[in-house]
This record gives C-alpha cells, structure tokens and sequence, in this order.
C-alpha cells in the first residue's frame, strides 16, 4: 500500500512539473555596435526544456515581416556570419546568438521566442542598433530659383545613427536673413526673400560618426536691376578722355545700354564701351568717352532692364577748365618724304615736316637743294595711316608724277628693324609670292598709280609699307605709310600667375597686354569697382584680408576684351574667434562651443579641458567644417552635462607659422538655455 502512495506521488510531482509554464528570464538589452563588430545576444529561459526556443530578426518597417535565425540549438539562416551557443538544463537554458563583421543591414530588433503551442508562444525584444555616420535624403532641398519678395522654405533630412544633429551655415560664416550665423534644426525659413539673401546655403549633418556630411544648396534670387555710379557729376576738360562707369546687379541678366540726348550709343570715333561681369549677377558697365569735344558734354544715361523692370541713372559730364591747364594740339601725320640719307620719325614725334628731296654728287661735299618743277620727279602725299579688322582689305596707292625715266618700288618695311624690307612690286611687276596680294598700275604720261591691294587681311600684315621713285644709283625719293590691323586684346604670358605669399610680404602683380588700339589695362577684385588703372598692381605688405582672387582686365574697343585670374594664396599664423566666451546651461542640458579659426596652411585644431586633449566619447561631441579653404568652424557639444564638467574649454589651433588659442568658459545656470534646448 505506502508503495502505491509513492508512485501516485511521485506521478502528482512529475505532473505539477510538466504543467508550469515556461518564461523568458534574461535578454540581452539594447546593443549600439560599429560596422565591423561583433556582437552577442543572449536569451535565457526557464522550464522551456520540453518547448522550441527561436531567435528572429524582426524588420523595423513592417512587424510582421521577420526571419527566423534559429531553433533550438540549431542555426536556419544561411549566413557564415551567424553562428549560435546554446546551454539546456532542465531548470533553465540560454541561447546566445553571435553576429561575426556586422554590417549596416543587421540593425533591426532581434526577438526571443518560446513556442508553447499552436497559437500560444511568449516572447522578448532586444535592438542592436549599427553607428552609421550621416547621410542627407534625396528629398532635401536642392538648388532654388525664386523672385524676390517670396516667401522660401529650405528642407535638410538626414538619416544615420545616432540620429544626426542638423544645421546652416552660408560660407564665411555670413548672417543668415534671421539674423545669426548658425541656425539649428530641419527646416530653415526666409519669410520675404531679399536679393542680399541669394547665393549657397550648406546644409551640415553631423552625428559624431566620421566627418559629417553636408549639402550645397544654391539659392538665385530674380530681382529687377539695381544701378550705382561712384559719381553722378564728372568734370573734364576738352579734348582729354573721359571714363564713365555704372555698376549693375541684376537677374536675369538685364540688357543695359548708354543713352545721350535720347540716342542708344555704340563704339565709334567718340565713344568706347566696354561690358565686365565681376559675378553672375553684376555687371559694369563702362564708357569711354575720347578726347571730349564741346557738343559731348551733357547728360549720359546708363540704362538696365530685365523682364522685371528697368532702371537708370543719369552721370552729367561737365565742362572742367584750370588755368594751370594747357593743352597743345598737334597733329600726327604717319606719311612723311624725305631723303634717302633721313630717317623715320620717333614715336614721340608730335608733328612732321615734309622735306624737298636732295641731289647728291658723290665728288663733293656740298649737297643742292632742288626744288620741285615740272620734270623733277616726286611722289605726291600717299594714302594716310589706314586701319582694318582682321578678314577685310586694303589699298595702299603711291602717285607719281614725272617718273616715266625711274622705278617705283612698294616694300613692307619690319617695324622692329627699318632697315629690313621685303619687296612686294617693281614697277607694274608683282615680285612677292601670296595670293592675297595683287599690284593694280595706271601708268601715264605726266602722273601714275601703283596700287597695292592686299585681300583677307592677317594680323602680320600690320607693319610700315614704303614706296620707292628710284632717281639714281645712290638717291631715291620715299613715302611711308603705315597698316595697322585691329585685333583683340591679349595678355601676354609673362603677366603674373598664382602666387604663394607670406602675409607682410611686398607683392607686385603684373599684367601686359597686346592688340590695336593698344588695351586699356585695370584691375579688380570679384564684386568690386576698379582698383587701378595700369600694368602694375602694387600691394607694399600683403594682410590676409589681400588673399583671393584678382583680375586683370585688358580692353580696347575690339571684341569684348579679354582678362587673366590671378589667385593670391596668403599664408598666415591661425586666428581663433568665438561668438561668446561665458556660455551657461543647467545640469543635465546640452552646451555647444563653437570657435571659428582662420589659418593657411590648414591648423592642427584641438579643444582641451583641464590641461587634457578632448576626443569623442560619452560626454563629448566634435566636429569641424571647413566654410573655405582657410576658415575651419569647430563645435564641441558637451553632452548632459554634469557639475564636474563646468569650467574653461580652450580652442587650440597651430600651424607652422604660429599658434593661437581662445578660452570659453561653461558656467552652471539655473533653468536651462534656450537656444539650443528648446
């Protein structure tokens, strides 16, 4: 009988044990992994000996998409990353799934399973979440073209882990339309966009994984031209040249022209104008006015106009007269006669008097005048200095009067040497090679012709052309005229390139230019009005302020001119600034430092606390963004920070020039700052 009861006992034991439940007593919390890791998820239940244990990767967008990773002691997934430990005991097992190099694509919520039955199983959740550093989705904005006036919404979303922090900047560091440097958050609004407001805006990513990520978006905004002159009343006296400048901005571009007494100008004998674009919306516009003449004075009219609007202003040229002013007038004449033993005039002749040819005799040293009668042969005037454009032709004519006994000859005269010639005709002969070139001859009795014609004009046909009446074997009778051809501005390639400068270093930038009319050479900066007119540019002591880009522009009526880029790169000791340099916030709040360093050759830049060198962790945050190739923002957010924390932060920043510090000090405040906390 006491045999029985201890059976029937022992059966009420084994049952009691067999009905309870199992549960899941342990699971691994949150994991937070680096791409490459591994990882260990560890699962731990009770009475589950008689029950089939899972791990599932569940998918994050929707719950009921998932993949079993295992059963049991058993791994399902076919991945060599994947492996599983697991440990069964009658009281209580663990199951431990190993993840090998994780990748991005394993963050996700992995859950624990325990299979009860057919519609019965209980459950427990861990995340292993990947960092990642940002990334800015598609949907952002990108580049913008709006009409001034409009209300602008600018859109920034970034994906990464940890979430990342978003902010905006413009470059340098320039004010944003409301008023800071900086402004944090997704979405950057400009209620009434202004013309000053155009141009690039970054959006800037940064989570504390890699270097951070941002996005250029460019902004143009469309606005009716806008017109500024340095004076509106110029003075000059007659007969000198006059400049007049007007500065436009305007987008679209706007058509801009110059008015006088109600009439459009263009380029001819009185007036040069000339058109620059220093950025894509600003224009000068400049006219040159040549050796003003009475009926030129009076008021010029710069005029702009786009699609919306048109503006203009009105620059009035008055008469200006100094006593201590004295103008002479000479008048240049490029066609001369004179003896063979003469020579030609110096470019600083300013008048020319024609002389009487002269008969030599080689057996005494006294030398005859003659005067000109009606069998002395001569050549009357020849054709003045004549100017042409490229592609079109010339006549060159030579008269003569009595030469039926002598030859007439046409050279092309060298301008570098005068004494070098190339024979183009002996008398109605054409002795030079060149299809372009032919000799027309009308030949009489008492006068003649011997004409030149050259077609399809090259610029190397510029030069002196000299006809010859040969009179003897040693005297001859000469006209020169001159050819000039009209040609483009040039610079040439001993103008000054790029430079690399030390600041406090005297720097001389030099520009020359060819073509005809000889080019009018200044220089400018980007967005500025000329700096000086002339082939040299002359900076005593170069400050960091100099660096940047520079133009030399070369104009001169033909074509639209012609300019050269060069680029100052100033190398300078580091200049650190920051906005605040007291900076409070409660306990248990974010702070966020900033300093902005200027520097070239780039700094090594370092926050430090406490005599230490910070680095990403726990408590802090940094990041750097270059806004240009010499400025460097650096921010170091505090994280929750805590009573020990409080104190003085010092930017650092050294390159081989110098080193230069600042110190922020963090101070506890009661309620919490706002911004950045709220």
């Amino acid at each position: 009988m006491k045999n029985i009861y201890g059976v029937l006992l022992l059966l009420n034991i084994n049952l009691a044990y067999s009905q309870k439940t199992p549960f899941i007593s342990h699971i691994t919390q949150t994991l937070v992994k680096d791409i490459g890791d591994d990882v260990e998820m560890a699962c731990s239940t009770v009475y589950s000996k008689e029950f089939n244990v899972l791990w599932v990767k569940v998918a994050k967008d929707q719950i009921d998409e998932s993949i079993v990773l295992s059963s049991g002691s058993t791994v399902i997934v076919n991945d060599p990353r994947v492996t599983l430990m697991s440990e069964i005991n009658p009281d209580g097992s663990r199951y431990i799934l190993q993840i090998h190099d994780i990748q991005e694509i394993d963050a996700s919520i992995y859950r624990c399973e325990v299979m009860i039955g057919l519609n019965n199983k209980i459950s427990a959740d861990t995340e292993l979440l990947v960092r990642r550093s940002p990334f800015i989705y598609d949907n952002s904005t990108r580049s913008l073209v709006v009409v001034e006036g409009h209300s602008v919404q600018l859109e920034c979303f970034a994906g990464g882990y940890p979430t990342p922090r978003i902010l905006w900047k413009r470059p340098n560091n320039a004010i944003l339309s409301i008023g800071i440097s900086m402004y944090r958050g997704n979405i950057l609004k400009i209620p009434a966009i202004q013309k000053e407001d155009r141009g690039t805006y970054y959006c800037i990513a940064e989570n504390g994984v890699g270097k951070g990520t941002r996005r250029r978006i460019s902004i143009e905004v469309k606005f009716p031209p806008v017109i500024t002159v340095l004076q509106t009343r110029v003075g000059q006296a007659v007969l000198h040249d006059t400049f007049l400048e007007c500065h436009v901005e305007a987008y679209p571009p706007p058509a801009i022209v110059w008015m006088y007494n109600g009439v459009q100008l263009s380029n001819n004998q009185n007036y040069l104008i000339s058109e620059f674009a220093t950025a894509d919306d600003k224009i000068d516009m400049n006219l040159k006015i040549m050796k003003i003449i009475n009926h030129l004075y009076g008021d010029y009219i710069c005029r702009a106009s786009n699609i919306l609007g048109t503006t203009e202003t009105t620059i009035t040229r008055q008469y200006y007269h100094s006593a201590l002013l004295s103008v002479k007038i000479n008048r240049q004449i490029k066609l001369l006669f004179f003896s063979s033993y003469s020579s030609l005039p110096t470019p600083e002749s300013n008048s020319i008097a024609l002389t009487p040819a002269r008969k030599i005799n080689e057996n005494t040293e006294n030398t005859e005048t003659v005067g000109y009668s009606q069998k002395t042969p001569f050549i009357p005037p020849i054709t003045q200095t004549l100017v042409r454009d490229i592609g079109g032709e010339v006549d060159l004519d030579c008269s003569t009067k009595h030469f039926l006994e002598f030859n007439v000859l046409w050279f092309k005269v060298t301008k570098d040497e005068i004494d070098t010639s190339i024979l183009l005709s002996s008398g109605s002969t054409l002795i030079v090679k060149d299809p372009r070139v032919s000799l027309v001859t009308e030949i009489k009795q008492d006068s003649s012709r011997f004409i030149i014609h050259i077609n399809d004009i090259q610029e190397d046909d510029a030069s002196i052309y000299r006809c010859d009446l040969i009179t003897g074997f040693n005297t001859e009778i000469s006209y020169y005229t001159e050819l000039l051809v009209r040609r483009p501005p040039f610079i040439y390639d001993n103008s000054t390139k790029s430079l690399v400068v030390e600041e406090g270093q005297s720097v001389q930038l030099a520009c020359f230019a060819g073509g005809y009319p000889t080019p009018r050479i200044f220089w400018r900066k980007p967005n500025n009005a000329i700096l000086i007119l002339g082939n040299i540019l002359k900076i005593p002591a170069i400050q960091k302020e100099d660096r940047g880009t520079y133009y030399c522009i070369a104009e001169n009526g033909v074509g639209k001119g012609t300019r050269r880029r060069i680029s100052i790169e100033v190398e300078f000791p580091p200049v650190v600034t920051v906005l605040q340099t007291k900076v409070g916030q409660a306990v248990n709040y974010d702070v966020y430092l900033e300093c902005h360093v200027e520097s070239n050759p780039p700094p090594a830049l370092i926050w430090m606390f406490n005599g230490v060198q910070l680095s990403n962790n726990k408590h802090y945050l940094i990041s750097d963004f270059a806004t240009a190739d010499d400025k460097i923002d650096s921010s170091l957010q505090i994280i929750k920070i805590k009573n020990y924390l409080y104190g003085d932060y010092i930017c650092k920043a050294a390159n081989n020039l110098g080193t230069a510090e600042i110190t922020i000090t963090v101070f506890e405040t009661v309620l919490p700052q706002c911004p950045p906390v709220c």
